[in-house]
């Protein structure tokens, strides 16, 4: 049996079994005419022209208008991936062509359209405008006319829309993530491994790793292999929260999120993956913690999950520590047409960014 992906039915069923959640998915009232009148690059780019206002400047303005440009988020034909059940795990179609019999029948082909592709399970890409926009604010220098390119690193990127308008803008873009839909997904731009710059005749390399980084040595090589100077930026988004790596009550163990190291040794890593003067950024949208008697929300504790003092030790200089960002997120959650309260009224978006940085020297 065939089955096609309902983009909307499968961001609702999987965004409690993933640990990596915008917000809970509450009934505030149906997104605006014009998300439903769209789906995949032609809503993504609508989608660009509706935050426009909320970034005037910068870096961030800059991203959302290449996000509107039809060479940079452009329509993707369905892709057939086999997913495996009972495992979770998600294959390509020429992976399941090496399967035997018995694997075989333990897959089932499913179609992955066009919305899938940009938006996977977690929404619009282009909320990383924001995370550029705060990196941007402390310090973070992309020149895209240098040579060679500034680079970034996004830990947990959950979707590869943003990195292809970061790479379209001229900066060496790469994700790493250990989610096995996305593999499967993106095999095609991996095997590529290069995105055209907006308005040049050139164009710049995109890395997609997937697995526990550091955890395992062969993915940190070719992380630090795909950039032995450093990246110049390298960021998380909703990956990396205190709930999710330690969560304060008994919790499911498939909601959490397990490093592989301990937070000194993944402190470091991202350290020593920096160039002199690079930063490490840390954006967290969750929505509110559980009520008593609700069950526990370990996706609702956004904040950094390594001490401040743990940043320090490791050499990085702390310029922000669990900034309150509330006001920006609700602004573009709401040009999105996403809710921001719950269905009973209540405040149901929160945000803190944590920004700390290698020293200059």
């Amino acid at each position: 049996m065939r089955l096609t992906i309902a983009p909307i039915l499968l961001f609702t069923a999987l965004f409690v079994l993933h640990p990596r959640h915008a917000v809970a998915q509450t009934a505030s009232g149906p997104p605006e005419p014009a998300a439903k009148e769209r789906t995949g690059a032609a809503k993504v780019r609508a989608d660009a022209v509706r935050l426009a206002p909320l970034f005037p400047q910068g870096l961030a303005k800059r991203f959302i208008e290449a996000a509107m440009v039809e060479q940079v988020i452009p329509a993707i034909g369905s892709r057939e991936l086999l997913l495996n059940k009972s495992t979770r795990q998600w294959l390509t179609h020429e992976e399941g062509m090496k399967l035997n019999p018995t694997e075989k029948a333990a897959v089932t082909p499913t179609e992955c359209n066009e919305s899938l592709y940009y938006e996977t399970k977690y929404g619009s890409p282009l909320v990383y405008a924001r995370v550029l926009e705060v990196a941007e604010t402390h310090g973070a220098i992309l020149d895209t006319e240098n040579d060679p390119p500034p680079a970034l690193l996004d830990f947990g990127y959950g979707t590869i829309g943003h990195l292809r308008v970061t790479g379209a803008l001229g900066i060496e873009s790469a994700g790493a993530d250990v989610d096995s839909l996305l593999r499967g997904l993106y095999a095609e731009e991996r095997a590529t491994g290069r995105i055209q710059r907006l308005g040049k005749d050139s164009t710049v390399p995109l890395h997609l790793f997937h697995g526990h980084w550091p955890a395992e040595p062969a993915l940190a090589e070719a992380v630090r292999a795909a950039k032995p100077g450093g990246y110049d930026l390298i960021t998380s988004k909703n990956t990396l929260k205190n709930g999710y790596l330690h969560p304060e009550k008994p919790a499911d163990e498939k909601k959490l999120i397990k490093l592989g190291v301990t937070d000194e040794a993944f402190v470091e890593a991202a350290f020593n993956s920096l160039k002199p003067g690079g930063l490490f950024v840390i954006y967290n949208i969750s929505p509110r913690p559980s009520r008593e008697g609700e069950p526990y929300k370990p996706w609702a504790d956004g904040r950094c999950p390594f001490p401040k003092e743990m940043l320090e030790h490791s050499q990085f200089e702390v310029l922000a520590f669990d900034e309150v960002d509330d006001a920006k997120a609700e602004a573009v959650f709401t040009a999105l047409g996403y809710p921001i309260v719950d269905s009973k009224g209540e405040k149901d978006l929160f945000a803190r960014y944590t920004v700390v940085r290698r020293p200059a020297r």
